[in-house]
């Protein structure tokens, strides 16, 4: 059944009328949450996230006051799924899109994050940690946030040391502690331990997750002076897209 993943998710997507009444959303919201799951390991994900981001626009439309439809479109539109196909940079839309559900649902710390990844500034993604401080992507935007002030000494202490962090994490740790110079410890961190995207607390295409975790390792190794370690992951990094594994190649000896 993998070849109809796509045509699955189609088929049972939100339906509720223009009225829909709130625990219609909710129930909507969470069968979209649901499909996500089934998403993992089929032969087109990128058309089954388009699905789901598609079902979860049409929502936001009829479900105005629901937080989590709300979350999945700004969510997979940051991720590339408002086009066909799927862009490797976010668009306008996207970026407008996460501005207005983010003003819409103002003590949404999900959304707050998404806009301030789109922001990329310090006070943006400050404002995301203070809606809730106990959330991890939200902390993690403020790490890159401080990065690309080129502070990343105070970025660091923002990200965990802990194996058992999601993948996410430890791939923004990897990212500072390469701009510290640590290019051993970089790689050390992604390659601790690998988890799924349903580890995650955010929502997650595994492609792209790997896509970014194969980035950063075959950089940190390259940089460490581990060429023959780092072309194989610079070469599955670029085969989901990635521009830097792609030039980080061109400079590794054949």
């Amino acid at each position: 059944m993998r070849l109809s993943i796509g045509l699955f998710v189609a088929a049972m997507v939100f339906t509720p009328s223009v009225s829909a009444a709130p625990a219609d959303c909710a129930r909507s919201a969470r069968d979209l949450e649901a499909r996500l799951t089934l998403v993992n390991g089929s032969a087109d994900q990128d058309g089954a996230y388009r699905m789901i981001y598609l079902a979860a626009r049409k929502g936001v439309e009829e479900c105005p006051d629901s937080e989590p439809l709300g979350y999945l479109a700004a969510r997979l539109a940051e991720l590339g799924y408002d086009q066909d196909p799927r862009v490797q940079v976010p668009s306008e839309e996207a970026k407008r899109l996460a501005k207005r559900l983010s003003e819409r649902h103002r003590a949404s710390a999900r959304l707050a994050t998404v806009e301030a990844r789109f922001a990329g500034d310090v006070e943006s993604a400050r404002r995301a940690v203070a809606l809730d401080k106990s959330y991890g992507p939200a902390r993690l935007a403020l790490a890159m946030a401080l990065l690309s002030t080129g502070k990343a000494s105070e970025a660091l202490p923002l990200t965990s040391r802990e194996t058992k962090a999601p993948v996410s994490e430890r791939v923004v740790r990897a990212r500072i502690l390469m701009a510290l110079g640590r290019f051993a410890e970089a790689a050390s961190a992604v390659q601790q331990r690998r988890t799924s995207a349903s580890a995650e607390p955010e929502v997650w295409a595994p492609n792209l997750l790997e896509r970014d975790e194969e980035e950063v390792l075959g950089l940190a190794l390259s940089k460490a002076g581990r060429p023959r370690e780092a072309k194989a992951h610079l070469q599955k990094a670029a085969a989901y897209g990635s521009a830097p594994a792609s030039a980080a190649l061109k400079g590794i000896a054949k």
